[in-house]
C-alpha cells in the first residue's frame, strides 16, 4: 500500500465503485427493533473510543449462541462493533454476516493521483452509525492489506467476519498498518439488520419483517412480474431461494408495508427507503418446498467467525 492520498486531491481522484459482498454471497444488510438503537452520530472525521475496546471474542460468542433459532424470533443476521481508536487516526471496525448469502454492503473506490498512480482504496459513503466516512481509507482486512478492489472481492466473497482497519481522511499518517489484538478487539454489539418469520394459520401464507439500522444497508430481495392465475392482474415472485432472508423462488408477495399486491415500483421503493419493511407472502407447499413453518436460515456464531 503506498501513502495516503490528500484529501484535499479527492474531487480529482478517478472513481471506481465496488459493491465489496457479491450478491450471490453476501450481506451488510440487524437487531432489535431499529429505532430502539442507541447509537450517537458520530462527526465526518471522527473514529470515536467505543465502550467495550477490552470485550473479547468469547464474550460475543457466548451473546450469539443464546440467540432462540425458533420461529417468531427475531434474528440478528448482520452485526457490527462500534469502532475502536487506533493511534494515528485509525480505527478498527469489525462486522459479521450468519450467511454468505448477506452482503456486508461495504463500498469502496480505488484512487488515482495525476501521475497514474493507485493512492489506494477508500470508503465510497458513509456509514456513520459504525464510525466509517466517505474518503476514509482502507488499510486492511482482517490483517492483510488488499492494493486493488479486485482483491477486496477475493478476499470479502469467503468471510463471514471482518476485522477492518482503516484510516480517517482527516489525518494522514506513513507508519506502518497496525494488527489489532483479538482479545482487544471491539465487540459485535450492534444489530444491523435483523429478520423475524411469523407463519400464519394454514401454514402457506407468511409475514417476514426485516429491520435494518439505516435504508444504505441495501438489501438483495429479488421479485418479478408475473400473471395471476385468473390473469386478471399482475403477481409478484420471488425469482430465486433465499434462505438466508427465509423466502424461496416462487413465493408470492401479497403486501408490503401494508400496501396491497403491490407493484415493483413500490416494492422497489420501500426498500431503498424503509427501515423496517413488513412482508406478506404465500407459499405453494408442494414441489418438495417446506412449509413457511420450517426455519430456512441458520442463526447461530459459525464456526469459521469464531
Amino acid at each position: 500500500m503506498r501513502g495516503v492520498a490528500n484529501p484535499g486531491l479527492m474531487s480529482e481522484l478517478k472513481e471506481g465503485s465496488l459493491t465489496c459482498s457479491q450478491t450471490a454471497n453476501s450481506g451488510l444488510s440487524s437487531g432489535p427493533s431499529a429505532s430502539a438503537f442507541s447509537c450517537e452520530a458520530l462527526g465526518p472525521c471522527q473514529a470515536p473510543n467505543c465502550d467495550h475496546v477490552n470485550g473479547t471474542i468469547s464474550d460475543v460468542v457466548n451473546t450469539i449462541d443464546q440467540v432462540d433459532s425458533s420461529n417468531n424470533q427475531e434474528q440478528p443476521v448482520l452485526m457490527a462493533s462500534h469502532p475502536g481508536r487506533l493511534r494515528h487516526g485509525r480505527y478498527v471496525v469489525r462486522l459479521w454476516r450468519t450467511s454468505y448469502a448477506h452482503l456486508f454492503c461495504l463500498e469502496f473506490f480505488t484512487a488515482v493521483a495525476r501521475n497514474g498512480q493507485l493512492s489506494g482504496i477508500f470508503v465510497s459513503h458513509d456509514l456513520p452509525f459504525i464510525g466509517m466516512s466517505r474518503g476514509d481509507r482502507l488499510l486492511s482486512i482482517n490483517g492483510m492489506e488488499p492494493s486493488t478492489i479486485q482483491e477486496c472481492c477475493s478476499m470479502l466473497k469467503p468471510l463471514l467476519s471482518l476485522v477492518l482497519v482503516l484510516q480517517s481522511k482527516c489525518r494522514q499518517s506513513m507508519e506502518p498498518v497496525p494488527k489489532p489484538k483479538m482479545e482487544c478487539l471491539p465487540p459485535l454489539d450492534m444489530e444491523l439488520l435483523t429478520i423475524k418469520k411469523r407463519a400464519l394459520e394454514g401454514d402457506s401464507d407468511f409475514t417476514l419483517t426485516i429491520r435494518r439500522w439505516s435504508p444504505t444497508l441495501k438489501l438483495d430481495l429479488p421479485f418479478r412480474n408475473s400473471l395471476s392465475q385468473s390473469k386478471d392482474h399482475e403477481v409478484q415472485l420471488a425469482t430465486c431461494d433465499m434462505p438466508q432472508l427465509e423466502v424461496l423462488a416462487g413465493d408470492r408477495l401479497l403486501s408490503v408495508n401494508g400496501t396491497h399486491l403491490p407493484s415493483r415500483k413500490t416494492l422497489g421503493r420501500c426498500l431503498d427507503t424503509a427501515i423496517v419493511i413488513h412482508l406478506t407472502l404465500r407459499r405453494n407447499p408442494g414441489l418438495g418446498r417446506p412449509p413457511p413453518s420450517k426455519q430456512l436460515g441458520t442463526y447461530h456464531w459459525p464456526h469459521e467467525a469464531q
